[in-house]
């Protein structure tokens, strides 16, 4: 396994297209004082053991985060109540820490470090309703922001039917017909660490019935909706909130706080999933113009029928290796992407995907290619909780897969490094491709302070009226309108200083 042990062979030499650039989008400064550091110093402080979060995630990763926030809500005692006799009744653990009294760790630890939290084991896939009444809560002023932190264990899941959770805040301290209810699938409620936001868009009585805001995160307004109206011009509190459990029999589910008032500035991670000429032709230039770099999820092969096992591994300087080395040199990041480019969600030989890590690593640091090495994005976005653990457990930091497409940034870092979610604007199928769809999803995600990473694939001319709204037939090819279109828009939001636009994969966790 190669190991991580330094930031200078990380960090993109300082060089064209590197400085920052002012609103005019010249360049107008040298590199800050921490990227500055960061590229010449494998010592430099966001490195350090003693300046990591409590998660060992880097502390440089929270300088986005504008406001902490207010927890409002812990779920220790009895402040959390299971509303009526469900049959079979859930087991219930009050108080859990996840240490013995000798101070070890036993099981699960609060992420905010709190010394309690909830557990609660459904004991069937039917619906169980969680409350926290006003007595609990007190009168909170959230201006319809609302965030949870959960770990869902979801390794014994005992049914195959989609797990949703829903939250129904209420603003009298009744659950009643004119209310509004946010509903989290199995899109974002994932095994591991979740930090769930809601954030009211509308004021009630402009919101519709349905809305989809990100891929599994949906809101649902029954009747007026009025009961759930929490936005600061009205001067509604939250006074009762109420959580429904359904399709989750099997499963352990820590609840550890409820959050409000927090915020980070909006970020975007760009990166490419497939190489070829397009990428030279239309991405590097449009990203040199706007002074980015991205990353490349580049595998070592896309197998065939052959055996999964490389004999070969001299450097490819014909094909895929010449295209890794002109945006590698251009300041990507070329991160792991397996050496065998299969869908590893069907793969049940821990040892097998080992091998698709560790063979692709070997193949990157002979090759010359070491920064991004210790980020991941899965092939065909296909994981699994044995995959996931795998792949932690090979070193690698960070894992792009497709769930939960808003990745909040907290001072507790993000919630979920082995499942960080993402969309890939070129597939239609899941109903990107269009620029206006993927500005939708762009506007929800600074409307939620959260970072987006949108990927593609290849970029076409090939059937482009030029206005970014059609469809090419194949879910591997966003017109090449389209791109432009999306990144240009991203890029006013940047020079207005509405959002970041990250330096690949590094530049996102190592927060330079």
């Amino acid at each position: 396994m190669v190991e991580i042990t330094n930031a200078e062979a990380y960090m993109p030499a300082p060089g064209p297209g590197r400085a920052s650039r002012s609103p005019a989008g010249g360049p107008t400064t040298q590199l800050s004082t921490r990227q500055s550091l960061l590229s010449a110093s494998p010592a430099s402080v966001p490195y350090s053991p003693v300046n990591q979060l409590t998660s060992g995630q880097p502390l440089a990763m929270t300088d986005n985060v504008i406001s902490a926030g207010y927890m409002f809500s812990d779920f220790g005692g009895s402040r959390c109540l299971v509303n009526g006799t469900p049959s079979p009744a859930p087991i219930i653990t009050r108080d859990y820490s996840g240490m013995d009294a000798e101070g070890n760790a036993t099981g699960i630890l609060s992420r905010t470090g709190l010394p309690a939290m909830m557990l609660v084991e459904p004991a069937s896939d039917a619906t169980i309703q969680l409350v926290l009444y006003n007595d609990a809560l007190g009168d909170v002023a959230t201006d319809g922001l609302i965030g949870l932190w959960l770990y869902a264990d979801l390794s014994a899941k005992t049914s195959s039917v989609q797990h949703s959770l829903g939250i129904t805040p209420s603003n009298n301290g009744d659950y009643n017909d004119d209310s509004y209810a946010v509903y989290f699938n199995a899109n974002q409620v994932r095994h591991g660490w979740n930090f769930l936001v809601l954030k009211q868009k509308h004021l009630v009585g402009n919101m519709p019935a349905v809305e989809a805001i990100f891929p599994g995160l949906s809101f649902t307004k029954y009747g007026t909706g009025a009961g759930s109206e929490l936005l600061d011009t009205t001067g509604n509190f939250l006074k009762t909130l109420f959580i429904d459990l359904e399709n989750f029999a099997g499963c352990k589910l820590y609840f550890d706080s409820l959050w409000t008032g927090f915020s980070s500035k909006p970020q975007f991670c760009l990166g490419v999933d497939q190489l070829s000429s397009d990428g030279i032709d239309y991405v590097l230039p449009v990203f040199e113009e706007y002074g980015w770099v991205g990353y490349v999820a580049a595998p070592r092969r896309v197998v065939g029928n052959e055996s999964k096992i490389i004999r070969d591994w001299t450097p490819d300087a014909a094909g895929d290796y010449a295209f890794c080395r002109t945006y590698y040199d251009a300041g990507w990041d070329i991160i792991n992407h397996t050496a065998n480019h299969y869908n590893l969600a069907t793969e049940t030989n821990p040892a097998a995907i080992r091998y698709e890590i560790e063979a692709a690593k070997s193949w990157y640091a002979q090759s010359g290619f070491v920064r991004g090495q210790e980020f991941y994005a899965s092939p065909q976005s296909g994981t699994s909780i044995l995959a996931e653990k795998v792949i932690t457990n090979c070193g690698i930091k960070l894992q792009r897969h497709s769930l939960h497409s808003n990745v909040h940034i907290t001072p507790f870092g993000i919630d979920n490094p082995a499942s960080v979610g993402s969309i890939d604007i070129g597939n239609h199928g899941a109903g990107w491709q269009k620029f206006s769809a993927i500005k939708t999803w762009i506007d929800n995600i600074v409307l939620y302070g959260a970072t987006g990473f949108p990927f593609w694939h290849t970029v076409t001319t090939l059937g482009d009226s030029g206005s970014g709204e059609d469809l090419t037939g194949d879910d591997l090819r966003i017109t090449k309108s389209a791109f432009e279109k999306t990144m240009a828009y991203i890029r006013q939001l940047e020079l207005a200083g509405t959002v970041n636009v990250t330096r690949g994969m590094t530049g996102f966790y190592y927060g330079a």
